[in-house]
């Protein structure tokens, strides 16, 4: 009965670690694509100091989110928002609207992706 027990409280300890991982996931994702669309308004307005100022801050903000997703996943799926984000500054300081709007996309789709991926459904999960 005690093998019984634990083994529940153990399934139950797992679920929770990842649907906290999945909210975790989620919410940086989130914050990533809401960021980069914000900054590819601001390009597209002709606003490129605001925009600098933004993907700097992104740049801080991944910092902080980059360890909270190391956790939990594969580093696959965030070394290329680790390049993209080395590179945007750059693009926007050097007045190359048309690559940092790329990149800025690039932080879309694949934050989508990864939010796709790590979503709880039956396909992720089998």
């Amino acid at each position: 009965m005690k093998r019984m027990a634990f083994s529940i409280v153990l399934a139950v300890f797992a679920v929770a670690v990842c649907i906290f991982g999945y909210c975790n996931t989620a919410r940086s994702a989130n914050t990533l694509i809401v960021s980069a669309e914000n900054i590819d308004r601001l390009l597209s307005d002709g606003e490129a100091e605001k925009a600098l100022e933004k993907s700097r801050k992104l740049q801080a903000d991944w910092e902080k989110i980059h360890d909270k997703l190391c956790v939990f996943l594969p580093h696959e799926h965030l070394e290329p928002l680790e390049n993209i984000f080395a590179v945007l500054p750059y693009y926007i300081e050097q007045e190359e609207v048309s690559l940092a709007r790329a990149e800025c996309q690039m932080v879309k789709n694949t934050a989508e992706h990864i939010q796709k991926t790590e979503r709880i459904a039956f396909e992720n999960v089998f």
